[in-house]
């Protein structure tokens, strides 16, 4: 089975978007300020449940994720998006592509 010509346009944004955009980057953009613990580590309250601690969301720019040690939720660049404005994962493409160009 053949991709169509928007499937390989989101791919290839998709990729874009994962090697050019970090993802403190993008959710301190649609979200809030994150604390800076080591070069490469963040922290804030998690945005997806009533977290009052400041230390169970991480984010890792070198892996590129986020992880929520109070409630699991996980993900990358596209998830965090498609959480914010909950939308699907082309929408989440072409958001970012609309912001970041």
């Amino acid at each position: 089975m053949t991709k169509t010509g928007d499937e390989n346009l989101v791919t290839r944004l998709k990729d874009d978007m994962k090697t050019s955009l970090t993802v403190s980057e993008v959710f301190e953009r649609y979200y809030y300020p994150l604390r800076k613990i080591r070069t490469d580590l963040y922290t804030a309250r998690c945005p997806f449940h009533s977290d009052r601690n400041d230390g169970n969301f991480h984010i890792s720019n070198s892996k590129n994720i986020y992880k929520c040690f109070g409630c699991g939720v996980s993900g990358d660049i596209i998830t965090l998006v498609q959480k914010r404005y909950d939308c699907n994962f082309v929408d989440a493409v072409y958001i970012l592509a609309k912001d970041y160009g």
